[in-house]
């Protein structure tokens, strides 16, 4: 942890779950109850429904070097029930420090007849709803890693 904090090793790992700024964005909690149904709308789901800011959006991390994503490329623009997607880009380390990416792919479907937050677009994070997918590119300054999945 010492090394993390004075900056001999860089952190590379993303939260896999978002951090409320204020309590009335956390879902009810009563502690008498014996049963409660939350569904879907707990968590970053539940702020994007709203539209509330987390104070650490799902998939926030930090890092002591800088990554640029380029080239993505998909093997379809659209995809069946039953169809994989397939997915590729290149991670450069702009930074002057080795370091490790995380690197999150997202989707969302659409003409969903299931219910969905919609409000992604007041969020720090703007993206969609749905973690598809992370692979992780460790690289040296200036040195870029190829993504495939």
């Amino acid at each position: 942890m010492a090394d993390v904090l004075l900056g001999r090793v860089n952190p590379s790992g993303k939260l896999p779950c978002a951090f409320p700024s204020r309590p009335e964005d956390l879902p009810v909690f009563d502690r008498d109850a014996t049963r409660i149904v939350y569904d879907l709308w707990h968590g970053y789901r539940k702020m994007e429904r709203d539209g509330a800011e987390p104070a650490f959006p799902f998939g926030f991390g930090l890092s002591y070097t800088r990554f640029d994503y380029r080239g993505l490329r998909l093997a379809k623009s659209e995809l069946g029930p039953s169809d994989a997607l397939e997915a590729a880009l290149e991670v450069t380390n702009d930074g002057d420090r080795v370091g490790g990416e995380i690197v999150q792919l997202y989707v969302a479907p659409i003409g969903s007849a299931a219910a969905r937050a919609e409000r992604a677009e007041s969020l720090r994070a703007r993206r969609p709803r749905c973690g598809r997918d992370a692979r992780r590119a460790s690289c040296r300054p200036g040195s870029r890693s190829r993504l495939l999945r």
